[in-house]
């Protein structure tokens, strides 16, 4: 006689698997299918990579197009510092996708990708560009076929299917973070959905209310975003150069800062909002960094005077320094998620803006942030000391350059400062009581 347990596990249907998802404002199960991964497609405007893509379609002259390009693609998703170099479009390994390969060697898909019903991937672009790149290297064994959730577009409109890859591929759980900027795009566009005016902070606060689910629910970073990416988009029209985001990889901790300075300087000391932004603005453009942007932040607030010699010392620079050539750029390098008040500050490479004087702009913007945290941490025996050092690397022939040059009515005055406070000195010396 059989047993009849054996029996009963021989005769039982597989239970059907279903993946529980946020949709339209509730958890439902949706049933998981097993499909061949042939007839999966890559989707060419997702947004884990847009500002990438964009960039690199900028270098090539061309649009990108699938399957024309999909190695492209492929490399776009999974390699990082992608560039055109003599024609060819070259990227360097990441470990993230290491990590991934190796994740799904050992355990499998953990969840399935999301797809249209035509086979375009609307969640999961990164995991089957690994998987097509392991098909194309002779790996078949475990990649044939995938677990996939169908996402039916007569049930999932535009704005909802939206709604539900942008909250789940922003939440905590996503193995590997977007890209600073285009984290801030897809905020941008959710912001945009909601028919967002940029030019009310009372509405940007709104529309930072409403899409905070999609950053852990904190509104005030939110709107931090929203406004760091109202800005970019200023720039870009500065510059003329728009929607251009890929220029400003390496750049989003400059311009969260450029959107805090904004609405300091909007709500305290709204009369001089444009010089703001024109610093700001000149800022970016010469490669300043994140420190540079709080500096000037403190100077506002703290030295307003100074505030508005450092606009218009930088207005004359501008204007009248020699134009220089552009600069290399350098592969962008990967960005992290630098809120931290403590992150090393490391300086962005800069918008390309041809002629623009960048190092004289650079060095007035780099100058004036020496001098204000000077002047915050003032030790009279060691800047009388630090005094003595800096004045003998300028001899009497070179004060003579300077005095001629492009600054020479500053440098001028930095002189007479200097003259003003030895006379100083030896006045109180000989009106001193003898020892």
């Amino acid at each position: 006689m059989s047993d009849p347990g054996e029996e009963g596990e021989e005769n039982e249907a597989p239970v059907p698997r279903t993946e529980r998802l946020w949709a339209k404002g509730d958890f439902r199960n949706f049933s998981v299918q097993r499909i061949a991964t042939t007839s999966l497609e890559l989707n060419l405007e997702n947004r884990r990579f847009r500002a990438d893509r964009e960039a690199l379609e900028a270098e090539l002259d061309r649009e990108l197009t699938l399957p024309e390009d999909e190695e492209i693609v492929i490399a776009l998703l999974l390699d990082r510092n992608c560039r055109v170099e003599q024609g060819r479009v070259v990227c360097s390994p990441s470990k993230d996708t290491t990590a991934l390969v190796a994740d799904w060697n050992e355990r499998g898909q953990e969840r399935p990708l999301w797809i249209e019903p035509g086979g375009l991937v609307r969640n999961g672009n990164r995991r089957l560009a690994m998987i097509k790149r392991e098909l194309a290297d002779g790996d078949a064994e475990h990649f044939s076929e995938v677990d996939v959730v169908v996402l039916d577009p007569e049930e999932f409109d535009d704005p909802s299917m939206f709604a539900m890859e942008a909250r789940e591929q922003l939440t905590e759980g996503l193995k590997v973070n977007y890209t600073e900027i285009n984290l801030l795009l897809t905020l941008q566009e959710a912001a945009n959905r909601l028919d967002v005016d940029w030019n009310s902070p009372r509405s940007i606060t709104q529309a930072a209310t409403t899409i905070a689910p999609l950053v852990g629910n904190d509104p005030n970073y939110a709107r931090v975003q929203l406004n760091a990416v109202k800005y970019m988009d200023a720039y870009l029209a500065y510059i003329d150069r728009r929607e251009h985001y890929g220029l400003l990889r390496g750049t989003v901790e400059v311009f969260r800062d450029i959107g805090r300075n904004m609405k300091w300087i909007e709500e305290n000391d709204p009369e001089r909002s444009l010089e703001m932004l024109e610093i700001c603005f000149a800022a970016v453009t010469a490669g300043a960094t994140y420190g540079h942007l709080r500096e000037i932040r403190t100077i506002a607030r703290e030295e307003p005077e100074r505030f508005m010699e450092l606009a218009a010392e930088i207005r004359d620079v501008r204007e009248n320094a020699p134009a220089e050539p552009e600069p290399e750029q350098p592969p962008p390098t990967d960005e992290q998620d630098d809120e931290d008040e403590d992150d090393t500050d490391t300086a962005p490479t800069g918008a390309p803006v041809p002629g623009y004087p960048r190092g004289a702009v650079k060095r007035v913007i780099d100058l004036a942030a020496q001098m204000s945290r000077a002047r915050r941490s003032s030790e009279p025996d060691r800047d009388l000391r630090l005094a003595e050092d800096h004045l003998a690397r300028v001899p009497p022939e070179l004060l003579a350059e300077l005095l001629a040059g492009l600054n020479g009515e500053r440098a001028a005055k930095a002189r007479d400062g200097v003259f003003d406070w030895t006379d100083a000195v030896r006045a109180a010396e000989a009106g001193a009581p003898e020892a």
